[in-house]
């Protein structure tokens, strides 16, 4: 069974009217996000609607790109998610907080997939730079990791580090350079993007391949 959502959306400048359709429940939930140069906001109408219709979903693909973390921001628990792929900024500072929170909030998640974005980097300005620690998050189900749009950064190998150090079931990582999501199916691809990936996949086979535990298959495209 398709347990994908479809999201319907309509921009009007800062503020932006959406609602999650499920063909599952023949239902129609209104979502407001009131967005800013630093913030997205979720206002559900009821909460406890949102968390069970959300429990149900097996496959669930989010772009948070332009989304910052909040703290205290109470997540549904995902209890069927299998599936998740995840558009994130790699180099977001708290990046690892967003990833921490998805782990908790999916128990028996057993495949993820990380779209990478890297942001420039301006001195000074907060948002982009050095990952923040994060807890440990033990996570017991996940068994395979996909990196799509992985590059030659500090940021991008911390990800991995830590998905590593923290799910204990895990036993493939597959690391992809190409950021599918902009060239799909070999789309032409200028020579910096190619040099970037040649770079990233070199990366990837000397810093990350030596880390890997003899455990876990590790796959470079």
């Amino acid at each position: 069974m398709n347990r994908s959502v479809r999201p319907t959306s309509q921009s009007v400048e800062d503020k932006v009217h959406t609602g999650l359709y499920t063909r599952n429940f023949n239902v129609f939930i209104p979502l407001f996000l009131m967005i800013n140069r630093q913030s997205i906001l979720f206002h559900f109408p009821d909460i406890s609607i949102v968390s069970a219709l959300f429990a149900r979903y097996e496959i669930l693909k989010l772009h948070i790109i332009r989304t910052t973390y909040h703290q205290n921001l109470v997540f549904p628990i995902l209890t069927n998610l299998k599936n998740l792929e995840l558009g994130v900024v790699a180099n977001y500072y708290r990046a690892l907080h967003h990833l921490t929170s998805f782990l908790k909030a999916s128990p028996h998640l057993q495949r993820l997939v990380l779209k990478f974005e890297i942001h420039r980097e301006i001195p000074g300005y907060r948002e982009t730079g050095k990952l923040e620690k994060v807890a440990d998050c033990p996570h017991h189900h996940l068994k395979v990791v996909e990196i799509v749009g992985y590059r030659e950064h500090e940021c991008a190998a911390e990800h991995v580090m830590y998905l590593i150090e923290n799910v204990v079931a895990l036993e493939k990582i597959v690391i992809d350079p190409v950021r599918t999501w902009r060239y799909p199916n070999g789309m032409y691809r200028e020579s910096e993007e190619v040099d970037a990936e040649a770079k990233a996949r070199d990366h990837a086979m000397h810093y990350l391949g030596g880390k890997v535990p003899s455990t876990i298959e590790f796959i470079c495209l």
